[in-house]
């Protein structure tokens, strides 16, 4: 299968295992777009890596936790691109050793960051690629990988 020109969406794109992910498909010929909830500077860093491949990106700052931010990461990544080919729902927090004893509050925060915010997004990108009757989601976070085909 061809990557080329395909429009892959990266949730959590400025760093770690959503960088590189990004710099693959970039490597492949695909159009990339990259979201970040705080760290700007890493996403920049990123969109110019992705430069060097000759990528077509995009970097849009969106807190996924809330539904209107992840729709609006899917509007602007369709009115720049006219489609959405792949979701990596990257997205997420990671739980250190000292916050499982921590408060609900900790825990709720988790649940919100890595199971809410790839719901969010993964509503809206699933009508689009109905619509376009293609595209793949794959979604972290969970005890395994989940992909699913349109």
């Amino acid at each position: 299968m061809s990557l080329r020109n395909k429009v892959v969406l990266i949730t959590g794109g400025s760093s770690g295992i959503g960088e590189a992910t990004a710099l693959r498909f970039a490597q492949e010929g695909s159009r990339v777009v990259i979201s970040y909830k705080e760290n700007k500077s890493g996403a920049d860093s990123v969109a110019s890596k992705l430069k060097h491949f000759g990528a077509n990106e995009l970097v849009i700052q969106a807190d996924l936790t809330k539904d209107l931010d992840a729709k609006r990461l899917v509007e602007q990544t369709m009115d720049h691109f006219r489609k959405i080919d792949i979701l990596v729902n990257n997205a997420g927090r990671y739980i250190n050793g000292d916050e499982w004893n921590g408060s609900y509050k900790i825990w709720e925060e988790s649940l919100r960051q890595n199971l809410l915010s790839t719901l969010c997004v993964s509503k809206y990108i699933v009508e689009i690629m109905q619509e376009q009757k293609s595209g793949v989601i794959v979604a972290k976070g969970f005890s395994k990988r989940v992909r699913r085909k349109y």
